[in-house]
């Protein structure tokens, strides 16, 4: 199955802030077809990490969602309904490896509401 793939390229050691000019669009009626990407540039072993999502939706709601770490890409796959809240979404990853804990927070992407209900 394809999937509509949001792509960050992330630094997980990195102090500078988060900076984006463009938003990728997905809509409402995409259900269980969003998967979010973060590929970490700055560490090549993420062996025994574990990570976690959260989802910062427009209408204020908030999901927090333990992702999937494959090589050096964290990714999470929206379930069901949970893209139904149109707007800007912000995405903040938390990386846990060897004991700490990293985070990358003001990633985003944008819902447009779609044609359907």
């Amino acid at each position: 199955m394809t999937l509509k793939d949001i792509n960050f390229n992330i630094a997980m050691y990195s102090t500078e802030p988060v900076v984006q000019s463009t938003y990728s669009v997905v809509y409402t009626g995409d259900e269980s077809s969003v998967k979010v990407n973060f590929n970490v540039t700055d560490e090549a072993d993420l062996t025994g990490a574990t990570a976690k999502v959260h989802l910062y939706f427009a209408d204020s709601s908030h999901i927090e969602k333990d992702a999937k770490i494959d090589g050096t890409v964290v990714h999470y796959t929206l379930k069901g309904t949970e893209n139904d809240h149109a707007g800007t979404v912000r995405v903040d990853v938390f990386i846990t490896l060897n004991g700490a804990t990293y985070t990358r927070a003001g990633y985003k992407f944008r819902i447009d509401q779609s044609l359907e209900p």
